[in-house]
């Protein structure tokens, strides 16, 4: 998928304040976020554990996280790809490499 050379990127703080409930800087960030850009399955992974000492329902992120890939570009993440196969090959957890 490509990524033009003009679009915005998105790191975890833009998307945290988006789920804060701080109204005049969430309000700010939609609307940024809403004109899309990307974002990195990393980020994707920190908001979600970020989400939950915020007292986000595993639903109310799921939702969230749904959304952005909708909105926003996530380019593959080849990495844990390949990682998943090496893994599968060799009999190994993820956390063994």
């Amino acid at each position: 998928m490509p990524v033009s050379a003009g679009a915005a990127i998105f790191d975890t703080k833009v998307l945290v304040t988006i789920a804060s409930g701080g109204v005049a800087k969430a309000d700010r960030a939609e609307a940024v976020v809403a004109a899309g850009g990307v974002i990195s399955v990393q980020v994707l992974n920190e908001l979600a554990n970020v989400a939950r000492p915020m007292r986000m329902s595993w639903t109310d992120t799921h939702v969230l996280l749904d959304l952005l890939r909708g909105l926003l570009t996530v380019p593959p993440f080849r990495h844990r790809d390949t990682r998943n196969r090496v893994a599968a090959r060799r009999a190994l957890r993820h956390f063994d490499f």
